[in-house]
């Protein structure tokens, strides 16, 4: 009677050590199929060598990047230079970009719905608070500040304190907290085109199903983590785009 006892309580273990292990694998296919859109294979290695061959002071790489370049969900990669090494300071997390992905390099338009591809600078930080924890310059908005987004005004993608000239444009202060933190994207800034697209942030998403005009937005928490790390004496970049996009940039 015992041995049928002991029998049946081994069965139960291994019957039970069979169905964590099963559930574990079924947990984990289902994580990669969740994210089969944005998590990507690229060699950072050889892209990192790339860049910093053109790009020789930056400290602080941030990659945005997916796999569907039609898609919003993309996915956030940052890197540091140590001791001439480039180091990952934090996990990868999931943004949101514009509603129709990325635009081709060279190709954004404005009103397109699309992120720009490319590398830009990144210089200075906004939001709605006096100061914040961060080494990027920072500049507070108030109901006085507004973005152009007219493409025929002399001030079109610019910040301007004060009622713009211009028939369109979006006021900094918001009346959600979309801009209550937010850092400039420099595209199209130096020199600024008329029609190339305006107004490329990272900020604060609406919630994670809801899609931008173009900028790159994230939990609060997480744009809180990029602007304590970013230190604008280490010259730091954005670089967006597809997978195909930054494979395109590996060294050959």
């Amino acid at each position: 009677m015992n041995k049928i006892i002991i029998n049946t309580t081994i069965y139960r273990i291994n019957f039970l050590k069979k169905l964590v292990i099963l559930l574990f694998i079924s947990l984990m296919v289902l994580s990669v199929n969740c994210t089969k859109n944005i998590n990507t294979n690229i060699d950072f290695n050889n892209v990192l060598k790339s860049i910093s061959s053109n790009y020789s002071n930056s400290q602080n790489i941030i990659f945005v990047t997916n796999i569907d370049p039609s898609s919003y969900k993309a996915e956030i990669i940052c890197f540091e230079k140590v001791n001439n090494q480039w180091i990952q300071p934090f996990d990868n997390f999931e943004v949101n970009i514009g509603k129709k992905g990325f635009a081709d390099l060279g190709k954004k338009i404005e009103g397109d719905l699309k992120t720009p591809s490319g590398i830009y600078p990144l210089k200075t930080a906004f939001g709605y608070l006096p100061s914040i924890k961060t080494e990027m310059n920072y500049q507070q908005m108030t109901k006085s500040d507004y973005w152009v987004d007219d493409v025929n005004s002399p001030d079109y993608n610019k910040l301007v304190r004060g009622t713009p000239n211009a028939k369109s444009f979006e006021k900094m202060l918001r009346d959600d907290e979309q801009y209550k933190f937010g850092i400039i994207v420099e595209y199209n800034t130096a020199p600024i085109i008329k029609g190339k697209g305006s107004a490329i942030f990272i900020h604060v998403w609406k919630n994670s199903e809801h899609p931008t005009a173009g900028c790159i937005s994230m939990p609060e928490e997480k744009i809180l983590k990029l602007l304590g790390w970013l230190n604008l004496k280490k010259e730091p970049l954005i670089v967006l785009g597809g997978q195909s996009y930054i494979d395109s940039l590996k060294k050959h």
